[in-house]
C-alpha cells in the first residue's frame, strides 16, 4: 500500500478590507477576502488542495467618499427617449 501525500494548507488570514471597484467608500456593500498559503503541495494524481481564498459580502463603513457628490452619476442608468 502506497503512502499518499495530501495537500497541507496554513491557517486563514484575517479578513481584508471591505472594498468594491478598488474603493473603500462610495458603496453600501463590498467584498472582503481572506487567504491561506499552501504549506505542502499534494503528490501528483491525488486530491487537489482545498480553497486558498474566499470572499464574503460586507457592509462598507462610509457610503460616500470624501469630496464626492452624494449622488453618484454612475448610479443612474441612461434610458433613451423612446418614440411611439
Amino acid at each position: 500500500m502506497e503512502c499518499v501525500d495530501d495537500c497541507e494548507v496554513g491557517p486563514w488570514s484575517n479578513w481584508g478590507t471591505c472594498i468594491k471597484n478598488n474603493k473603500t467608500c462610495g458603496y453600501k456593500w463590498g467584498l472582503e477576502t481572506r487567504t491561506r498559503q499552501i504549506v505542502k503541495k499534494p503528490a501528483k494524481d491525488t486530491i487537489p488542495c482545498p480553497t486558498i481564498a474566499e470572499s464574503r459580502r460586507c457592509k462598507m463603513a462610509k457610503r460616500h467618499c470624501p469630496g464626492e457628490s452624494e449622488r453618484d452619476p454612475n448610479y443612474y442608468v441612461y434610458l433613451p427617449n423612446v418614440q411611439k
